[in-house]
Protein backbone atom coordinates (compact mmCIF):
# COMPACT_ATOMS: atom_id res chain seq x y z
CA UNK A 1 0.00 0.00 0.00
CA UNK A 2 2.87 2.32 0.84
CA UNK A 3 4.24 1.79 -2.69
CA UNK A 4 0.77 2.66 -4.02
CA UNK A 5 0.78 5.90 -2.06
CA UNK A 6 4.24 6.75 -3.39
CA UNK A 7 3.03 5.99 -6.90
CA UNK A 8 0.01 8.25 -6.38
CA UNK A 9 2.22 11.08 -5.11
CA UNK A 10 4.45 10.76 -8.15
CA UNK A 11 1.43 10.64 -10.43
CA UNK A 12 -0.03 13.72 -8.76
CA UNK A 13 3.28 15.55 -9.27
CA UNK A 14 3.35 14.56 -12.92
CA UNK A 15 -0.29 15.58 -13.29
CA UNK A 16 0.48 18.99 -11.76
CA UNK A 17 3.34 19.41 -14.15
CA UNK A 18 1.05 18.63 -17.05
CA UNK A 19 -1.49 21.21 -15.92
CA UNK A 20 1.13 23.90 -15.34
CA UNK A 21 2.72 23.19 -18.69
CA UNK A 22 -0.54 23.77 -20.47
CA UNK A 23 -0.11 27.49 -20.24
CA UNK A 24 2.60 27.39 -22.90
CA UNK A 25 2.10 28.53 -26.47
CA UNK A 26 -0.02 26.29 -28.66
CA UNK A 27 1.25 24.72 -31.85
CA UNK A 28 -1.59 25.95 -34.07
CA UNK A 29 -0.52 26.99 -37.51
CA UNK A 30 -0.32 30.75 -38.08
CA UNK A 31 -2.73 30.64 -40.98
CA UNK A 32 -5.87 32.59 -41.86
CA UNK A 33 -8.28 33.25 -38.97
CA UNK A 34 -11.72 31.61 -39.15
CA UNK A 35 -15.07 31.08 -37.46
CA UNK A 36 -15.93 27.74 -39.13
CA UNK A 37 -14.65 25.31 -41.81
CA UNK A 38 -16.46 27.36 -44.44
CA UNK A 39 -13.89 30.15 -43.97
CA UNK A 40 -10.94 27.90 -44.83
CA UNK A 41 -9.46 26.70 -48.11
CA UNK A 42 -9.97 23.18 -49.44
CA UNK A 43 -8.06 20.64 -47.38
CA UNK A 44 -8.14 22.82 -44.26
CA UNK A 45 -10.27 22.85 -41.13
CA UNK A 46 -11.04 25.60 -38.62
CA UNK A 47 -9.37 24.74 -35.33
CA UNK A 48 -10.53 26.80 -32.37
CA UNK A 49 -7.78 28.45 -30.38
CA UNK A 50 -7.88 29.01 -26.65
CA UNK A 51 -9.28 32.28 -25.37
CA UNK A 52 -6.88 34.80 -23.77
CA UNK A 53 -6.01 33.68 -20.26
CA UNK A 54 -7.60 30.27 -20.78
CA UNK A 55 -5.57 27.08 -20.45
CA UNK A 56 -6.60 23.80 -22.07
CA UNK A 57 -8.36 21.42 -19.72
CA UNK A 58 -6.37 18.33 -18.85
CA UNK A 59 -8.04 15.26 -17.40
CA UNK A 60 -6.93 14.87 -13.81
CA UNK A 61 -5.74 11.42 -12.72
CA UNK A 62 -8.25 9.32 -10.78
CA UNK A 63 -6.65 8.60 -7.39
CA UNK A 64 -9.37 6.04 -6.63
CA UNK A 65 -7.76 3.70 -9.17
CA UNK A 66 -4.75 3.42 -6.86
CA UNK A 67 -6.85 2.06 -3.98
CA UNK A 68 -7.17 -1.68 -3.44
CA UNK A 69 -10.81 -2.60 -2.99
CA UNK A 70 -11.69 -5.40 -0.59
CA UNK A 71 -14.50 -7.25 1.14
CA UNK A 72 -12.40 -9.20 3.67
CA UNK A 73 -9.20 -8.42 5.66
CA UNK A 74 -7.53 -11.51 4.11
CA UNK A 75 -7.43 -9.63 0.78
CA UNK A 76 -5.20 -6.89 2.22
CA UNK A 77 -1.39 -6.83 2.69
CA UNK A 78 0.08 -7.42 6.10
CA UNK A 79 -0.39 -4.44 8.40
CA UNK A 80 -3.51 -3.17 6.59
CA UNK A 81 -7.19 -3.51 7.38
CA UNK A 82 -10.26 -3.75 5.15
CA UNK A 83 -12.55 -0.91 6.15
CA UNK A 84 -14.68 1.93 4.81
CA UNK A 85 -12.57 4.41 2.85
CA UNK A 86 -11.86 7.43 5.07
CA UNK A 87 -9.61 9.45 2.76
CA UNK A 88 -10.40 12.58 0.77
CA UNK A 89 -8.21 11.88 -2.28
CA UNK A 90 -11.21 10.98 -4.41
CA UNK A 91 -12.52 14.53 -4.78
CA UNK A 92 -14.97 14.39 -7.69
CA UNK A 93 -14.32 10.67 -8.14
CA UNK A 94 -16.29 7.94 -6.36
CA UNK A 95 -13.81 5.74 -4.53
CA UNK A 96 -14.65 2.12 -3.54
CA UNK A 97 -16.65 1.87 -0.30
CA UNK A 98 -14.28 -0.71 1.24
CA UNK A 99 -10.52 -0.51 0.69
CA UNK A 100 -7.26 -1.77 2.18
CA UNK A 101 -5.72 0.97 4.32
CA UNK A 102 -3.59 1.42 7.43
CA UNK A 103 -5.31 0.83 10.79
CA UNK A 104 -7.15 3.81 12.25
CA UNK A 105 -5.73 5.97 15.04
CA UNK A 106 -7.74 7.13 18.01
CA UNK A 107 -9.37 10.47 17.27
CA UNK A 108 -8.98 10.11 13.50
CA UNK A 109 -12.32 8.42 12.79
CA UNK A 110 -15.36 10.24 11.33
CA UNK A 111 -17.83 11.92 13.65
CA UNK A 112 -19.79 9.53 15.92
CA UNK A 113 -17.39 6.67 15.15
CA UNK A 114 -14.64 5.17 17.28
CA UNK A 115 -11.40 3.35 16.51
CA UNK A 116 -11.83 -0.29 17.59
CA UNK A 117 -9.00 -2.60 18.64
CA UNK A 118 -8.79 -4.20 15.18
CA UNK A 119 -7.97 -0.81 13.58
CA UNK A 120 -11.38 -0.27 11.98
CA UNK A 121 -13.60 2.79 12.55
CA UNK A 122 -17.12 1.83 13.59
CA UNK A 123 -20.25 3.31 15.09
CA UNK A 124 -20.91 2.25 18.67
CA UNK A 125 -23.29 -0.72 18.52
CA UNK A 126 -26.77 0.09 19.78
CA UNK A 127 -26.78 -2.95 22.12
CA UNK A 128 -23.73 -1.84 24.11
CA UNK A 129 -24.16 -0.47 27.61
CA UNK A 130 -24.37 3.31 27.50
CA UNK A 131 -24.88 3.48 23.71
CA UNK A 132 -27.30 6.12 22.40
CA UNK A 133 -30.78 4.88 21.57
CA UNK A 134 -31.85 4.34 17.97
CA UNK A 135 -33.57 7.20 16.21
CA UNK A 136 -37.37 7.44 16.24
CA UNK A 137 -39.09 4.73 14.13
CA UNK A 138 -35.96 2.51 14.41
CA UNK A 139 -35.23 -0.40 16.80
CA UNK A 140 -31.99 -2.05 17.90
CA UNK A 141 -31.47 -5.36 16.04
CA UNK A 142 -27.79 -5.82 15.07
CA UNK A 143 -28.42 -9.26 13.55
CA UNK A 144 -31.14 -7.96 11.22
CA UNK A 145 -29.00 -4.94 10.29
CA UNK A 146 -26.03 -7.15 9.40
CA UNK A 147 -28.18 -9.51 7.33
CA UNK A 148 -29.16 -6.73 4.91
CA UNK A 149 -25.65 -5.98 3.64
CA UNK A 150 -23.70 -2.76 4.10
CA UNK A 151 -26.01 -0.40 2.16
CA UNK A 152 -29.38 0.51 3.72
CA UNK A 153 -32.52 0.06 1.60
CA UNK A 154 -34.54 3.15 0.77
CA UNK A 155 -38.00 3.47 2.29
CA UNK A 156 -40.60 4.23 -0.39
CA UNK A 157 -43.85 2.79 0.90
CA UNK A 158 -44.11 5.26 3.78
CA UNK A 159 -44.19 9.06 3.74
CA UNK A 160 -43.46 9.40 7.47
CA UNK A 161 -40.77 12.05 7.94
CA UNK A 162 -37.67 10.78 9.73
CA UNK A 163 -34.55 12.60 10.92
CA UNK A 164 -32.56 9.37 10.80
CA UNK A 165 -29.35 8.91 8.84
CA UNK A 166 -29.99 5.42 7.37
CA UNK A 167 -26.25 4.70 6.99
CA UNK A 168 -25.50 5.64 10.59
CA UNK A 169 -28.49 3.70 11.93
CA UNK A 170 -27.50 0.58 10.02
CA UNK A 171 -23.90 0.92 11.18
CA UNK A 172 -25.10 1.05 14.80
CA UNK A 173 -27.31 -2.01 14.31
CA UNK A 174 -30.61 -0.14 14.13
CA UNK A 175 -33.29 -1.16 11.62
CA UNK A 176 -36.58 0.53 10.58
CA UNK A 177 -39.68 -0.48 12.50
CA UNK A 178 -42.24 -2.03 10.19
CA UNK A 179 -45.76 -0.78 9.71
CA UNK A 180 -47.18 -3.42 12.10
CA UNK A 181 -44.91 -2.39 15.00
CA UNK A 182 -45.51 0.29 17.60
CA UNK A 183 -44.13 3.64 16.40
CA UNK A 184 -43.35 2.00 13.06
CA UNK A 185 -43.42 3.53 9.59
CA UNK A 186 -47.02 4.16 8.47
CA UNK A 187 -47.91 3.24 4.88
CA UNK A 188 -48.58 5.99 2.37
CA UNK A 189 -51.66 6.31 0.15
CA UNK A 190 -52.21 3.40 -2.27
CA UNK A 191 -49.96 1.18 -0.11
CA UNK A 192 -51.02 -1.44 2.46
CA UNK A 193 -49.25 -2.94 5.47
CA UNK A 194 -48.20 -6.45 4.47
CA UNK A 195 -44.72 -7.25 5.93
CA UNK A 196 -44.56 -10.90 4.77
CA UNK A 197 -44.80 -9.79 1.13
CA UNK A 198 -42.73 -6.61 1.42
CA UNK A 199 -39.48 -8.26 0.38
CA UNK A 200 -37.66 -5.08 -0.71
CA UNK A 201 -39.48 -2.47 1.36
CA UNK A 202 -38.08 -1.87 4.90
CA UNK A 203 -41.37 -0.31 6.06
CA UNK A 204 -43.32 -3.54 5.45
CA UNK A 205 -45.72 -1.74 3.09
CA UNK A 206 -46.73 -3.09 -0.34
CA UNK A 207 -48.27 -1.20 -3.31
CA UNK A 208 -51.96 -1.70 -4.03
CA UNK A 209 -52.55 -3.10 -7.57
CA UNK A 210 -54.26 -0.57 -9.83
CA UNK A 211 -56.76 -3.28 -10.78
CA UNK A 212 -58.09 -2.96 -7.23
CA UNK A 213 -57.69 0.75 -6.57
CA UNK A 214 -58.04 2.04 -10.14
CA UNK A 215 -55.26 4.56 -9.43
CA UNK A 216 -51.62 5.05 -10.44
CA UNK A 217 -48.74 6.78 -8.71
CA UNK A 218 -48.74 9.67 -11.22
CA UNK A 219 -50.72 11.11 -14.13
CA UNK A 220 -48.03 9.87 -16.56
CA UNK A 221 -49.45 6.37 -16.17
CA UNK A 222 -52.78 4.76 -16.93
CA UNK A 223 -54.25 1.64 -15.30
CA UNK A 224 -56.53 0.33 -18.02
CA UNK A 225 -55.57 1.59 -21.49
CA UNK A 226 -58.41 1.67 -24.02
CA UNK A 227 -56.50 -0.35 -26.59
CA UNK A 228 -53.21 -2.03 -27.44
CA UNK A 229 -51.60 1.00 -29.09
CA UNK A 230 -47.79 1.30 -28.96
CA UNK A 231 -46.33 2.92 -25.84
CA UNK A 232 -43.02 3.03 -23.93
CA UNK A 233 -42.29 -0.14 -21.97
CA UNK A 234 -42.42 -0.39 -18.20
CA UNK A 235 -44.97 -0.04 -15.41
CA UNK A 236 -45.16 1.75 -12.08
CA UNK A 237 -45.28 -0.06 -8.72
CA UNK A 238 -49.05 -0.48 -9.02
CA UNK A 239 -48.98 -2.14 -12.46
CA UNK A 240 -49.98 0.96 -14.45
CA UNK A 241 -48.55 1.44 -17.96
CA UNK A 242 -47.13 4.61 -19.51
CA UNK A 243 -49.62 6.82 -21.36
CA UNK A 244 -49.17 7.44 -25.09
CA UNK A 245 -50.35 10.58 -26.87
CA UNK A 246 -53.80 9.11 -27.57
CA UNK A 247 -54.19 8.80 -23.81
CA UNK A 248 -53.06 12.27 -22.87
CA UNK A 249 -49.29 12.39 -23.33
CA UNK A 250 -48.50 15.84 -24.88
CA UNK A 251 -46.52 15.84 -28.12
CA UNK A 252 -44.09 18.78 -28.06
CA UNK A 253 -41.25 19.71 -30.41
CA UNK A 254 -40.51 23.46 -30.40
CA UNK A 255 -36.92 24.07 -31.59
CA UNK A 256 -37.62 27.78 -32.08
CA UNK A 257 -39.49 28.09 -28.78
CA UNK A 258 -42.60 29.38 -30.54
CA UNK A 259 -44.11 26.77 -32.88
CA UNK A 260 -44.95 23.15 -32.04
CA UNK A 261 -43.89 20.94 -34.95
CA UNK A 262 -45.12 17.68 -33.36
CA UNK A 263 -48.52 15.98 -33.45
CA UNK A 264 -50.06 12.71 -32.28
CA UNK A 265 -50.30 9.86 -34.81
CA UNK A 266 -50.06 6.57 -32.90
CA UNK A 267 -49.07 3.75 -35.21
CA UNK A 268 -47.44 5.98 -37.83
CA UNK A 269 -44.14 4.72 -39.23
CA UNK A 270 -42.28 7.82 -38.01
CA UNK A 271 -43.94 7.89 -34.58
CA UNK A 272 -41.83 7.78 -31.42
CA UNK A 273 -42.69 5.37 -28.55
CA UNK A 274 -45.35 7.81 -27.29
CA UNK A 275 -47.02 7.97 -30.73
CA UNK A 276 -45.78 11.50 -31.52
CA UNK A 277 -44.64 12.48 -35.02
CA UNK A 278 -42.45 15.46 -35.92
CA UNK A 279 -43.73 17.19 -39.04
CA UNK A 280 -41.34 17.28 -42.00
CA UNK A 281 -40.69 20.54 -43.82
CA UNK A 282 -43.21 19.75 -46.57
CA UNK A 283 -45.95 19.26 -43.97
CA UNK A 284 -47.81 21.86 -41.93
CA UNK A 285 -46.66 24.20 -40.45
CA UNK A 286 -43.62 24.11 -42.78
CA UNK A 287 -40.30 25.79 -42.03
CA UNK A 288 -39.79 28.83 -39.79
CA UNK A 289 -38.89 32.26 -41.18
CA UNK A 290 -35.41 32.39 -42.69
CA UNK A 291 -35.50 28.71 -43.71
CA UNK A 292 -36.65 26.87 -46.81
CA UNK A 293 -37.68 23.24 -47.30
CA UNK A 294 -35.00 21.16 -49.02
CA UNK A 295 -34.83 17.66 -47.49
CA UNK A 296 -31.90 16.54 -49.66
CA UNK A 297 -29.66 19.41 -48.50
CA UNK A 298 -27.00 18.07 -46.05
CA UNK A 299 -26.93 21.37 -44.14
CA UNK A 300 -30.64 21.06 -43.28
CA UNK A 301 -32.09 20.03 -39.92
CA UNK A 302 -33.92 16.80 -39.04
CA UNK A 303 -37.13 18.19 -40.60
CA UNK A 304 -35.43 19.07 -43.91
CA UNK A 305 -35.40 22.83 -43.36
CA UNK A 306 -32.23 24.68 -44.30
CA UNK A 307 -31.09 28.25 -43.79
CA UNK A 308 -31.74 30.63 -46.70
CA UNK A 309 -28.27 31.30 -48.14
CA UNK A 310 -26.80 34.74 -48.60
CA UNK A 311 -27.10 34.57 -52.43
CA UNK A 312 -30.83 33.84 -52.28
CA UNK A 313 -33.71 36.33 -51.91
CA UNK A 314 -34.13 37.46 -48.28
CA UNK A 315 -31.13 35.31 -47.42
CA UNK A 316 -28.62 35.49 -44.62
CA UNK A 317 -26.56 38.67 -44.24
CA UNK A 318 -22.85 37.98 -43.95
CA UNK A 319 -21.11 39.58 -40.95
CA UNK A 320 -18.15 41.93 -41.16
CA UNK A 321 -15.07 40.22 -42.56
CA UNK A 322 -17.13 37.76 -44.61
CA UNK A 323 -18.30 37.73 -48.21
CA UNK A 324 -21.15 35.85 -49.84
CA UNK A 325 -19.78 32.90 -51.83
CA UNK A 326 -22.29 30.38 -53.27
CA UNK A 327 -19.53 27.73 -53.31
CA UNK A 328 -18.89 28.06 -49.56
CA UNK A 329 -19.55 24.97 -47.46
CA UNK A 330 -21.16 26.93 -44.60
CA UNK A 331 -24.95 26.72 -44.23
CA UNK A 332 -25.28 30.49 -44.77
CA UNK A 333 -23.02 30.66 -47.85
CA UNK A 334 -20.79 33.22 -46.14
CA UNK A 335 -17.03 32.79 -46.36
CA UNK A 336 -14.19 34.52 -44.57
CA UNK A 337 -12.59 37.25 -46.68
CA UNK A 338 -8.84 37.40 -46.07
CA UNK A 339 -8.49 40.66 -48.00
CA UNK A 340 -10.72 42.43 -45.49
CA UNK A 341 -7.94 42.34 -42.92
CA UNK A 342 -4.87 42.51 -45.11
CA UNK A 343 -2.99 40.20 -47.44
CA UNK A 344 -0.34 37.66 -46.53
CA UNK A 345 2.83 39.68 -46.27
CA UNK A 346 4.51 42.27 -48.44
CA UNK A 347 6.63 45.26 -47.45
CA UNK A 348 5.54 48.86 -47.85
CA UNK A 349 8.20 51.14 -49.35
CA UNK A 350 8.67 54.62 -47.88
CA UNK A 351 7.94 57.76 -49.88
CA UNK A 352 10.70 59.76 -51.53
CA UNK A 353 12.33 62.40 -49.37
CA UNK A 354 11.87 66.10 -50.06
CA UNK A 355 14.83 68.26 -50.99
CA UNK A 356 16.25 70.79 -48.51
CA UNK A 357 16.13 74.57 -48.87
CA UNK A 358 18.94 76.22 -50.87
CA UNK A 359 19.56 79.20 -48.62
CA UNK A 360 21.59 79.19 -45.43
CA UNK A 361 19.50 78.28 -42.44
CA UNK A 362 16.84 76.63 -44.59
CA UNK A 363 14.73 73.79 -43.19
CA UNK A 364 14.86 70.38 -44.86
CA UNK A 365 11.65 69.15 -46.38
CA UNK A 366 9.60 66.49 -44.58
CA UNK A 367 10.30 62.94 -45.73
CA UNK A 368 7.66 60.80 -47.35
CA UNK A 369 5.25 58.61 -45.40
CA UNK A 370 6.20 54.92 -45.01
CA UNK A 371 4.26 52.34 -46.96
CA UNK A 372 1.35 50.48 -45.38
CA UNK A 373 2.15 46.87 -44.54
CA UNK A 374 -0.31 44.11 -45.31
CA UNK A 375 -1.00 41.50 -42.63
CA UNK A 376 2.37 40.48 -41.23
CA UNK A 377 4.24 42.90 -43.53
CA UNK A 378 6.66 45.69 -42.54
CA UNK A 379 6.32 49.31 -43.60
CA UNK A 380 9.65 51.10 -44.11
CA UNK A 381 9.80 54.77 -43.17
CA UNK A 382 10.55 57.39 -45.81
CA UNK A 383 14.00 58.97 -45.91
CA UNK A 384 14.32 62.42 -44.33
CA UNK A 385 15.10 65.44 -46.50
CA UNK A 386 18.49 67.18 -46.29
CA UNK A 387 18.83 70.88 -45.58
CA UNK A 388 21.87 73.05 -45.95
CA UNK A 389 22.77 74.54 -42.54
CA UNK A 390 19.17 73.91 -41.62
CA UNK A 391 17.10 71.35 -39.73
CA UNK A 392 16.96 67.83 -41.12
CA UNK A 393 13.73 66.63 -42.60
CA UNK A 394 11.61 64.08 -40.71
CA UNK A 395 10.26 60.80 -42.01
CA UNK A 396 7.05 59.13 -40.91
CA UNK A 397 7.17 55.36 -40.27
CA UNK A 398 4.87 53.03 -42.15
CA UNK A 399 1.67 51.88 -40.47
CA UNK A 400 1.06 48.11 -40.20
CA UNK A 401 -2.42 46.71 -40.72
CA UNK A 402 -3.63 43.36 -39.33
CA UNK A 403 -0.64 42.78 -37.09
CA UNK A 404 1.91 44.37 -39.43
CA UNK A 405 4.73 46.53 -38.00
CA UNK A 406 5.86 49.79 -39.50
CA UNK A 407 9.62 50.37 -39.30
CA UNK A 408 10.97 53.66 -37.98
CA UNK A 409 11.58 56.28 -40.58
CA UNK A 410 15.20 57.33 -41.07
CA UNK A 411 16.13 60.80 -39.84
CA UNK A 412 16.97 63.55 -42.27
CA UNK A 413 20.62 64.26 -43.02
CA UNK A 414 21.81 67.61 -41.74
CA UNK A 415 24.44 69.90 -43.14
CA UNK A 416 26.66 72.03 -40.90
CA UNK A 417 24.67 73.21 -37.94
CA UNK A 418 21.62 71.18 -38.99
CA UNK A 419 19.69 68.84 -36.65
CA UNK A 420 18.31 65.51 -37.79
CA UNK A 421 14.70 64.70 -36.95
CA UNK A 422 13.66 61.45 -35.34
CA UNK A 423 12.06 58.87 -37.57
CA UNK A 424 8.35 58.06 -37.20
CA UNK A 425 6.95 54.99 -35.49
CA UNK A 426 3.97 52.86 -36.29
CA UNK A 427 1.77 50.60 -34.21
CA UNK A 428 0.83 47.13 -35.37
CA UNK A 429 -2.68 46.62 -36.66
CA UNK A 430 -5.28 44.68 -34.73
CA UNK A 431 -6.64 41.32 -35.84
CA UNK A 432 -10.04 41.02 -37.46
CA UNK A 433 -12.94 40.84 -34.99
CA UNK A 434 -14.95 37.66 -34.42
CA UNK A 435 -12.22 35.23 -35.50
CA UNK A 436 -12.03 32.47 -32.91
CA UNK A 437 -9.94 29.89 -34.75
CA UNK A 438 -7.22 29.36 -37.35
CA UNK A 439 -7.33 27.44 -40.62
CA UNK A 440 -5.00 24.41 -40.46
CA UNK A 441 -4.40 21.37 -42.63
CA UNK A 442 -6.82 18.52 -42.03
Amino acid sequence: MRSRLVTFAALATVGLGVVVGCGSQTSLDSSAPCRSDGDCASGQTCRQTKSPGQTPQVAAPNPCQLLQTCTDPAQCPSGYVCSAYMGTAGGAFACPPMVCQPPCQEGACPTEQRCDDDGVCRYQPCDEVGAPACTEHYRCDPAAAAAGGTTPQAIYGSDVASAANPTREKGRGCVPKRCDEDDGFVCRDLWSCDPPNATNEPSGCTPDPCAESGECESASYICEPPGDSPRPSGTDRHGCVVRNCDEGFPCMYMPDGATNYSHCDVGAERADPYGCVIAQCDEEPGCPAGYICEPAEPTGDSRGCRLVRCDEPAGAVCPAGYVCDPTATSSSGCKYDASATGGTGGTGVGGASGSGGSSAGGVGAVGGTGGTAARGGTGAGGAGGSGANGTGGSATGGSGAQGGTGALGSGGASAAGGTSAAGGTSAGGSAGSGMTGMCVAR
